[in-house]
């Protein structure tokens, strides 16, 4: 199967809210940076193939 295209939103002012997200966890929790960046990872190689999509677990971690 084909790479997914990955594509975060970008605000009027060019800011990308998860890549602050992210850039923020990773000073905070490694641990779970990795995790998320692998499964962004993972979402792009295998798209809907995946049985456990990764985004929820990712949106649910952005949110809280």
């Amino acid at each position: 199967m084909p790479e997914t295209r990955i594509i975060f939103f970008q605000d009027d002012r060019g800011e990308v809210p998860v890549l602050k997200w992210l850039n923020k966890l990773l000073k905070q929790d490694r641990k779970g940076y990795a995790n998320c960046i692998a499964r962004i990872g993972q979402l792009a190689e295998y798209g809907f193939e995946l049985s456990d999509p990764p985004q929820i677990y990712c949106v649910m971690v952005f949110m809280n």
